[in-house]
């Protein structure tokens, strides 16, 4: 079998691959590898300049770190420094990094692939972390967020199989899509009062998550978000969120309680299918509408209650469940009614009942963002022409 030098497209981790193959999983990002192109970014590499050495273990220009040069598995980066360059540190085989005050951010893909590194200081002064930062960091046990963080990128700490437990301050207004994904290992995670976003498969696949608690400052909790966080048993979710967007909590199979806060409007598709082990759920007075599949495979669900403000039911809510759900009589009333009020709605143009504005979800949808108020509201309120 024939192995050749290649890099990963996505992390720019260093690989070996077999080159009679078309591609093959990354073990740093795990993502699918297209074998032809990662030999060709390997052998780009090699021909790119390398920086002369002066006697500096780095490459520093007007106070961001370029490149890191020397060997050492410890490193300590000099005073001054404000921003570590993207791929700074990419594959380097480094065991401890300590960054200096005044640190003011960490470069998309700055740390990725190293897989030896188990321990990072952050500063105070740290306000961003870049796209997949530190991912594929498999050893890395402990990456304490500081107060001043604003900012973390799409996948920073994806495939991070060593962290056990993670708290993201209150000032961080953006947690990028998947910056947790895969962390196997990941027991606890607090999102802080404060957090305004935080993006789709934020922690999906967190196969050891047991304890998760979301702010009330969050408007909706994203698109699979925590799908397949198979040992989660706890969850906590505070008032103000709007919306549980489509496959939430799919397949968090060890999920037996759910209580919804009041002020929760809509429930999407899939939100908590698979939940084998559901048993009870609480929904909130206020909620108008529950998506297709939203409890489907929910085996151990044997009734619900549903509010006198739920006007709106997806198709096969219930599927696979108890024949109690499936077959009761009010909630089949009331799906045919739903059906009912997407054939009229169907084709017609909408508009935003606050702000007159058509830019969000296509008819058709349970529920839809306005991208210019950012209110929500339901089919059947808006307005149409």
């Amino acid at each position: 079998m024939p192995m050749v030098r290649a890099i990963c497209d996505t992390c720019k981790a260093p690989l070996y691959v077999d080159d009679s193959m078309w591609s093959a999983e990354c073990p740093y990002c795990c993502d699918d590898v297209q074998i032809e192109k990662a030999i060709k970014l390997y052998e780009e590499e090699q021909q790119r300049q390398i920086p002369e050495r002066d006697g500096s273990d780095f490459v520093i220009r007007e106070g961001v770190l370029e490149k890191y040069l020397g060997d050492s598995d410890a490193v300590y980066v000099p005073e001054g420094v404000r921003a570590i360059g993207a791929e700074a540190f990419c594959a380097r085989s480094i065991a401890y990094v300590q960054l200096p005050d005044g640190l003011e951010s960490i470069g998309d893909l700055a740390f990725s692939a190293c897989s030896l590194l188990r321990r990072v200081r952050l500063p105070g002064s740290l306000r961003s972390i870049g796209r997949m930062a530190f991912c594929g960091c498999h050893r890395l046990k402990k990456a304490e967020l500081p107060d001043g963080l604003e900012s973390i990128g799409s996948m920073a700490f994806r495939n991070c199989r060593s962290q056990t437990e993670i708290t993201i301050p209150a000032g961080v207004h953006t947690v990028g899509h998947g910056a947790f994904y895969l962390c196997s290992a990941l027991e606890r995670a607090t999102v802080s009062e404060g957090v305004g976003f935080v993006g789709r498969m934020a922690f999906a696949d967190c196969s050891s998550l047991k304890s998760l608690s979301l702010p009330g400052s969050l408007i909706y909790v994203s698109d699979s978000m925590c799908s397949g966080c198979v040992s989660l048993t706890e969850l906590q979710l505070s008032g103000g969120l709007k919306s549980l967007r489509m496959n939430a909590f799919e397949y968090c199979e060890a999920l037996k309680t759910v209580i919804l806060p009041d002020g929760l409007v809509s429930i999407d598709d899939f939100v908590f299918s698979g939940c084998l082990r559901l048993e009870e759920v609480k929904l909130p007075e206020g909620l108008e509408s529950i998506g297709t599949h939203a409890f489907s495979l929910c085996r151990s669900l044997e009734s619900i209650s549903l509010p006198a403000s739920v006007s709106y039911l997806g198709e096969e809510v219930f599927y696979g469940c108890k024949e109690s759900l499936c077959k009761n009589e009010a909630l089949q009333r009331l799906e045919e009614e739903s059906r009912a009020l997407e054939r009229e709605f169907k084709g017609l143009r909408l508009y935003c009942p606050y702000c007159g504005e058509t830019d969000f979800v296509s008819a058709g949808e349970v529920d839809t963002l306005c991208f210019n108020c950012h209110r929500y509201f339901l089919l059947k309120d808006a307005v149409t022409f």
